[in-house]
């Protein structure tokens, strides 16, 4: 994270203890700076992340370094989820070290192939990140902070979705403004991506708009509307997609009556 002491080894750094040199990390100045001779100063180094270039001066007149300094990697060791809902819109902490001084390091993090923002940094070991949509189980998990690719040990799985039964199980051949279908993992809060459901093989319609479009409502993480298309049969089977994915059908009893 910083507070290390680094020696930068050149020449022209002047003759005596007296010179004024200054040096900085990156856009940071080092905490402290001191002469030890003309080719070597010390240097404290301040806070940060990433690979940062080291600049150094002798009496305000700008050197030539061409170095770059490389702070520790950032390192996940735990998660205080290890796993979400599919749709994802939830926040998950990262546990480990070298986040970064500030929430201002650019903090991403990956599950799978999917990249997210960190936002919500509390300290150089812990930091809340937001899950994307995604799917599968024990998926590599990735971190970077100031464009610095980092470590991890963990893994993340997605909760899977499920269907459970409908509400109500039979309608008329002119159809219905509401169909309930309830499962879980649905999302704690309104999708990031897509909902859409077939009754029979026919979409639903909007029951929030009346019927007018073709799509679902998300009603809480257990349940969705579906407003049922005019048709007829038995036992049609009920199909959610979410993002492209389908779920396992759910045979339902919808019945279309004459």
């Amino acid at each position: 994270l910083g507070n290390n002491t680094i020696t930068l080894f050149g020449s022209d750094f002047g003759n005596s203890s007296s010179t004024i040199v200054s040096a900085s990390v990156g856009d940071t100045a080092c905490l402290t700076v001191a002469w030890v001779s003309d080719s070597s100063v010390t240097c404290s180094v301040p806070a940060g992340a990433g690979v940062v270039s080291v600049q150094m001066s002798r009496w305000g007149v700008a050197g030539v370094t061409g170095q770059n300094l490389q702070y520790v990697a950032p390192s996940v060791t735990a998660l205080d989820f290890p796993n979400g809902p599919q749709v994802g819109g939830v926040v998950v902490t990262l546990y480990g070290s070298s986040f970064g001084p500030s929430p201002n390091e650019n903090q991403m993090w990956t599950v799978g192939s999917t990249t997210a923002p960190c936002l919500d940094w509390t300290s150089d070991s812990a930091i809340g990140c937001q899950l994307s949509s995604g799917f599968g189980e024990n998926l590599p998990v990735g971190i970077s902070a100031a464009g610095q690719a980092g470590s991890a040990t963990p893994t993340f799985t997605y909760d899977e979705m499920e269907l459970f039964f409908l509400d109500p199980i039979n309608g008329p051949p002119s159809g219905m403004p509401y169909l309930t279908i309830v499962g879980q993992n649905f999302g704690a809060s309104p999708p990031l991506g897509t909902y859409s459901a077939t009754v029979g093989g026919q979409p639903c319609l909007q029951p929030s708009g009346q019927g007018r479009f073709e799509g679902v409502d998300w009603i809480s993480d257990s349940s969705i509307l579906c407003g049922v298309p005019p048709g007829a049969g038995i036992d049609l089977n009920v199909s959610v997609v979410y993002d492209g994915a389908p779920l396992a059908p759910l045979v339902s009893k919808v019945l279309a009556e004459a």
